[in-house]
């Protein structure tokens, strides 16, 4: 199917225009639905490009080079996509490594009611699922 002639030629033109289209939602919860649907496209040219990358390859070229204005767009999409991802990455395993000092500290740790540290605990797990998830790791 995806070797057919009219999906080669449209459709890595057509999944960069939705990317780019997505920053025009309007909706309520705007940031995380763009942010989600970007985050889909990207996988699913991911994985396009592991099983059909010459076909496709040139397609992205021609993309870059005759649509400079669109290819300018999506580029300023994906780094404002990125820089949140770091930001909140770094923010999230900041969380982390204090949880971890609060850890090593045995004294100051067994001080705490078992309340604040199920919270405490609960937050490192959050944060720890957020980091993997944004970054894709296990």
């Amino acid at each position: 199917m995806l070797n057919d002639n009219f999906i080669t030629e449209n459709l890595i033109s057509s999944l960069f225009q939705i990317f780019i289209d997505a920053e025009r939602l309007g909706t309520q919860n705007q940031f995380f639905e763009k942010f989600n649907i970007r985050h889909k496209i990207l996988y699913l040219i991911e994985n396009i490009m592991k099983t059909h990358e010459s076909l496709y390859l040139d397609q992205i070229r021609e993309y870059a080079t005759n649509k400079t204005p669109e290819a300018t767009k999506m580029i300023n999409n994906l780094m404002n996509d990125l820089t949140y991802l770091i930001d909140e990455c770094i923010e999230k395993l900041s969380q982390i490594k204090t949880y971890q000092e609060l850890l090593d500290d045995k004294e100051k740790f067994s001080k705490l009611d078992e309340e604040t540290k199920q919270l405490e605990n609960e937050k490192f797990i959050n944060n720890d699922r957020i980091v993997k998830g944004e970054l894709q790791v296990d």
